[in-house]
């Protein structure tokens, strides 16, 4: 559904070329999320290399249904993935994949990881 990342160097997906910049919008966002993963690692890697006691956490909040993700898809798809498909979210999440969630699931998810009651994992 959303394609991937397409990383080329953190200049060009600061600053995209005027020409591209304003095309494939979902790819930029999945970029935008490895761009996330790529900067946790390094933050850790320097946390470590300067025995700070701090940990670098990424978090995948997995596929959301009514959140602005398809706020550029036209109005009648707009209207079918928020109306139709959320409705088969728990469905979806037994067939295609756990990572489906609601935004209250991501959103309880995150706090547990941030304060700690994961697995003794401490944000």
């Amino acid at each position: 559904m959303i394609p991937d990342a397409k990383y080329i160097t953190a200049e060009e997906t600061a600053q995209p070329d005027p020409k591209t910049a304003h095309k494939n919008g979902q790819q930029r966002y999945s970029t935008s999320k490895l761009c996330n993963v790529l900067w946790t690692y390094a933050l850790d890697r320097r946390m470590k290399a300067s025995n700070k006691q701090f940990i670098a956490n990424c978090f995948d909040p997995g596929l959301m249904f009514n959140t602005g993700l398809v706020r550029e898809y036209p109005a009648m798809l707009r209207w079918v993935f928020h109306h139709v498909i959320s409705l088969f979210a728990p469905l979806m999440r037994i067939l295609l994949s756990p990572n489906i969630h609601t935004p209250a699931q991501s959103g309880a998810a995150l706090a547990r990881l941030t304060i700690g009651e994961e697995q003794g994992v401490k944000g």
